[in-house]
């Protein structure tokens, strides 16, 4: 009895232990389930959001390509527009050198000949026609005659102000029809004509600053001088220089142009004089 008793109990108590670890063992399986589908759901996320965005990417990209191309278009209008404006655009590099003619006044010393400098720019309208804007530079000494009354060129030991002379041109630029026949290549010429402004700057002469050398006296004076020759150039018209002129133009190579030019301004004021340039220029054969 005592032995039937004890497998009875000793049953009894492993059928309590299951279902009191069943219960416990279905819990954490639960749990566990759980815990997965949630780490497999953090993991999805990042996936569904990725994939949301680039739907909507997709529904936004056709009109964002197609303003992007209509920019691209109006760009390439631009650039277009600009190259067929810079292809008429041409220009030049010139030195020579200006004749101070008539220089033959009461006291003033001979003509001066000045070195020039300058740089030009040219719009084509077709073959024949160009319109020309060029800049001179020159410097010369000045002294102010009183006996006179304006200011004369002179050399340097009757120098009172140093001058700076800008000849800036507005010129037409006629292609003439004529050519010569030189070797393998021809010799082109041009005309042309237009307005002019002889913009000049009087400073002082270098080594006339002495306290000595002011006098107050405008007949010694040199800083009275120049004063005065700063505003002569200003008054009057005395800065209106027409000009007229005429070139011709060698190839020296496949992408330069020699020329010659022979130039003649004309002052606008009877008491000024005429002033004549002769000199050399290199021009880009791009327009040619």
């Amino acid at each position: 009895m005592g032995a039937i008793r004890s497998r009875f109990i000793n049953s009894n108590c492993e059928n309590a232990c299951i279902f009191t670890i069943a219960p416990v063992s279905l819990l954490r399986y639960n749990l566990g389930m759980v815990q997965k589908r949630a780490a497999a759901l953090f993991l999805f996320f990042p996936f569904l959001i990725f994939h949301v965005g680039n739907v909507l990417n997709a529904q936004e990209s056709p009109s964002d390509f197609q303003n992007d191309d209509i920019v691209e278009t109006e760009k390439q209008i631009d650039t277009t527009e600009d190259n067929s404006f810079w292809k008429k655009v041409n220009w030049a590099v010139h030195g020579g050198i200006l004749f101070f003619t008539g220089n033959e006044k009461q006291g003033a010393d001979p003509s001066p000949v000045v070195p020039s400098l300058g740089v030009s720019a040219s719009y084509s309208f077709n073959d024949q026609l160009k319109l020309e804007i060029a800049e001179n530079i020159y410097v010369n000494n000045y002294e102010y005659n009183t006996a006179l009354e304006m200011p004369l060129p002179c050399n340097l030991a009757n120098r009172s102000a140093l001058v700076i002379g800008f000849l800036t041109s507005f010129q037409v630029v006629w292609s003439l029809p004529w050519t010569v026949p030189v070797g393998n290549t021809e010799i082109s010429f041009r005309a042309y004509a237009g307005p002019a402004i002889d913009i000049r700057i009087a400073f002082l002469a270098m080594g006339l600053n002495h306290p000595d050398d002011f006098t107050g006296d405008i007949k010694t004076d040199p800083k009275l001088q120049t004063d005065a020759i700063g505003k002569y150039f200003w008054n009057d018209g005395h800065w209106f220089y027409p000009v007229i002129g005429i070139g011709a133009d060698y190839p020296i190579n496949e992408k330069f142009l020699l020329g010659l030019d022979l130039r003649l301004w004309i002052p606008l004021s009877t008491s000024e004089d005429l002033r004549f340039g002769v000199g050399l220029r290199f021009t880009p054969r791009k327009n040619i």
